[in-house]
């Protein structure tokens, strides 16, 4: 948030093949078209805790 609480950054995560892919998926996204982000950059993530395993 910035000085008067209001937002002022945003973080989309998604899966794709590769960081190549992922900058082509976001850069087609209507927003960043559009500019509604003043900037964007795609990085790599690693899952830590996998929350989403099956359990058994």
């Amino acid at each position: 948030m910035d000085g008067e609480d209001k937002p002022d950054r945003s973080i989309i995560v998604f899966e794709a093949e590769s960081l190549e892919a992922a900058r082509t998926i976001f850069a087609a996204d209507p927003f960043v078209q559009q500019g509604v982000f003043a900037s964007w950059e795609v990085k790599p993530w690693r899952l830590a805790i996998d929350h989403t395993a099956k359990r058994g």
